[in-house]
C-alpha cells in the first residue's frame, strides 16, 4: 500500500502496464490484475504519481519477479536415431543431446541419465555427451538397440520436473570375423579321400559375419606339395584331381579362405588298389626312419665338430706354448742381455809391385769390451 496524506488522487503513468497493474486512486493500494510469468518478463518499472489538482509528485517502483520451477524441460524431438559401426573403441563420442528448460538457475539446470542404466553407453551428467563403454556393440549379437534418456531439473530439491528422449541405435556390421573350415572338421588329422568313384569332396567353410558382403567365402590354393595335382573351385570349394595316373597321392595343400585365413591340409588320395591304413603305416615308418637318419647325422656332425674344435685348440695352445718357451730361452741367455756395439775399421794399402796388385784391409771388430784385429787381403 502506498499512502499519501497530502494528495487525493493517485495514478499509474505506465499505460502499457494498465492491464497488469491497478491502483486505488484514493487509498493508494496497488493491485495485480493477472499472474506474472518470469519466463516472459522478469522485471517491471512503474511510475506512480499523486496530485491534488494543483501539485503533483511521482515515484518509481521496480519489481523483480522471482522464479518458480513451473516449466518442464523439452527436447527438440521425442526420439533420435543413430547409425554406428560395431566394435567401436571405448569412450567414443556418439552425440551430444541437449534439453531446454526456460526456468532460472537451478530450476532450469538439467542433469541427464539413462533409464535404466545401460552397460553399452555412458552419458555425461551435465553436458549430455553420449559415449561408448568397454562393452562394445557386436552386430552378430545385436543389430538394433534402444534406450530411454531422462533429463531432470532442480535435481537437489523439490519439485523436480523431468522430460524424456528415446535413443535408437542401428548397428552396422563390419568384417571382423575370419572364415574357418568346417569340413573337414579337423585340419590336424590326415584327410583321407577315396577316389574309387572318381569324385573329390567339397570343402566347406563358414564366416560368423551376418552381412552378406562380409561373410562371402572364396577358396584358392596357394601352396603345398600337391598344389600342382589338385585344383579347387573358387566359389564352391569343390576339389578336382588333375591326374589319376599317379595314385595314391600323399602330401599337403595350403588353401586360402577369402585371402584372410590360410589352412594346411594333409591329404591321402587313394583308389581301391591301395589300403590307406597300410599306406599310412609305411609313410610313418619311412618318416621315422628319415627322422632317425637325420637325428643320427645331426649327432655325428656335433661329435665331429667337437673333436675338430679340440684339435684346433690343442694345436693353438701348443703353438702358443712353443713361442713362450723360445721367448724364455732368449731372455735367459746372458750374452743376449749385455749391450753390444760393433765397430768396423778398415785401412787399405795399395801394393807398388808390378807383379801383384792387392788391396790390404786392416779390419778391427769390436764386440762389447773385446777388440779383434784382422787383416783382410783382397
Amino acid at each position: 500500500m502506498i499512502e499519501e496524506n497530502f494528495y487525493q488522487k493517485k495514478k499509474i503513468f505506465n499505460e502499457k502496464y494498465e492491464n497488469i497493474f491497478s491502483i486505488n486512486s484514493t487509498s493508494g493500494d496497488l493491485w495485480i490484475l493477472k499472474s506474472f510469468d518470469r519466463e516472459i518478463k522478469s522485471n517491471y518499472s512503474l511510475l506512480i504519481c499523486a496530485f491534488d489538482g494543483i501539485y503533483q509528485t511521482c515515484s518509481s517502483i521496480f519489481l523483480n519477479i522471482l522464479d518458480e520451477n513451473d516449466n518442464i524441460c523439452k527436447f527438440n524431438s521425442s526420439s533420435i536415431t543413430l547409425t554406428i559401426n560395431e566394435n567401436l573403441p571405448s569412450n567414443t563420442n556418439l552425440i551430444q543431446i541437449q534439453g531446454f528448460d526456460p526456468d532460472y538457475k537451478q530450476n532450469g539446470t538439467l542433469e541427464y541419465k539413462f533409464l535404466p542404466k545401460t552397460s553399452y553407453l555412458n552419458i555425461n551428467l551435465t553436458t549430455g555427451i553420449i559415449q561408448t563403454t568397454k562393452n562394445s556393440f557386436d552386430y552378430e549379437l545385436i543389430q538394433t538397440y534402444s534406450s530411454l534418456i531422462i533429463a531432470c531439473d532442480n535435481i537437489n530439491s523439490l519439485p523436480s520436473l523431468c522430460c524424456y528422449l528415446k535413443l535408437n541405435i542401428n548397428i552396422i556390421d563390419i568384417n571382423d570375423n575370419l572364415p574357418y573350415l568346417i569340413y573337414p572338421s579337423s585340419i590336424n588329422d590326415i584327410f583321407i579321400i577315396n577316389y574309387t568313384n572318381k569324385t573329390m569332396p567339397r570343402l566347406k567353410a563358414f564366416d560368423n559375419d551376418i552381412d552378406s558382403k562380409n561373410n562371402f567365402i572364396s577358396y584358392s590354393i596357394i601352396g603345398g606339395s600337391l598344389n600342382s595335382s589338385i585344383n579347387i573351385d573358387y566359389l564352391s570349394g569343390q576339389l578336382y584331381l588333375l591326374s589319376t595316373s599317379i595314385l595314391p597321392l600323399y602330401g599337403t595343400l595350403i588353401i586360402s579362405l577369402s585371402y584372410q585365413t590360410n589352412i594346411q591340409l594333409t591329404l591321402l588320395i587313394h583308389d581301391n588298389q591301395t589300403d590307406p591304413q597300410k599306406f599310412l603305416i609305411s609313410i610313418q615308418q619311412y618318416s621315422f626312419s628319415s627322422q632317425l637318419f637325420y637325428f643320427i647325422s645331426f649327432i655325428l656332425i656335433i661329435i665331429i665338430s667337437f673333436f675338430l674344435i679340440i684339435i684346433f685348440l690343442s694345436f693353438y695352445f701348443f703353438k702358443q706354448k712353443h713361442k713362450y718357451q723360445q721367448k724364455q730361452k732368449h731372455d735367459d741367455d746372458p750374452l743376449m742381455n749385455i749391450p753390444s756395439t760393433t765397430t768396423l775399421s778398415a785401412r787399405s794399402i795399395l801394393a807398388t809391385t808390378t807383379t801383384i796388385n792387392k788391396k790390404i784391409y786392416d779390419t778391427y771388430y769390436s764386440f762389447g769390451d773385446s777388440v779383434t784385429h784382422d787383416i783382410i787381403h783382397v
